[in-house]
């Protein structure tokens, strides 16, 4: 992998951590993991809903641009330096995630961005694996990060509270409380927002595909203690 490609450089510096230092709260946005829908969630604190329009524009269009909409973004080492009494995350099953992550990304629509890394849109998820295994975090985009790299600045654990998507629904209660007792905010349930509805095309999991993402993702494994989900469509 050439790091030296200006976009690769580029994919792989983003980062997309929601800060509101008003309400005194952050969100560190794991992509593939709950995100759009954590997004639509936390709305309800900026005074606005899933059908509003924010400077002219949907919500639901841009909720995740960070250049125009409706939330504000730090850096990790800001946000590390000076921390806000709540900073939450959502993490997500390794192979759960990269399976979404071929689902949404070559299925439905192929994300150009990864033609920047070699990879091509009639990739079959064999493809897609073994070339992401091959990419090293440092130059990782976003979608296919290890979820642990996205967490840590310096050796510290940034987050406070870390949910889970496999039962985001209950975890969010615990944001809820805190929105409710320091605001006076009350936040509603979460719904399931998808950035778009997405392939349900079906597509198999090899036994070797299994390995490489047990391997490539071993940190998150270790790290958020989880196992292999059952149902996956060998």
């Amino acid at each position: 992998m050439d790091n030296k490609n200006p976009a690769i450089s580029r994919f792989a510096r983003h980062q997309s951590n929601i800060v509101n230092r008003e309400l005194d709260f952050a969100y560190i946005a794991i992509a593939k993991a709950s995100n759009t829908t954590i997004r639509h969630g936390l709305l309800g604190a900026l005074g606005l809903s899933s059908d509003d329009t924010f400077n002219g524009n949907p919500v639901k269009e841009i909720i995740h641009r960070q250049d125009d909409g409706p939330f504000n973004y730090e850096p990790l080492s800001k946000l590390s330096k000076n921390p806000t009494s709540l900073i939450f995350t959502v993490v997500r099953n390794p192979w759960s995630r990269i399976m979404s992550c071929y689902r949404d990304k070559f299925l439905f629509k192929f994300h150009e961005p990864f033609r920047e890394y070699g990879m091509r849109p009639d990739y079959s998820f064999s493809d897609f694996v073994e070339h992401i295994s091959r990419i090293p975090d440092r130059d990782a985009e976003i979608h296919f990060r290890s979820q642990r790299t996205q967490i840590f600045f310096q050796g510290s654990l940034v987050p406070n509270l870390i949910l889970r998507t496999e039962t985001v629904s209950q975890d969010w209660r615990l944001v809820q409380s805190y929105f409710e007792g320091k605001h006076g905010i009350s936040l509603p349930d979460l719904g399931r927002f998808a950035a778009r509805e997405g392939s349900t095309e079906k597509f198999s999991v090899s036994q070797k595909d299994i390995d490489i993402i047990s391997e490539r993702y071993e940190g998150d494994v270790k790290l958020f203690r989880y196992s292999l989900p059952e149902g996956i469509p060998t």
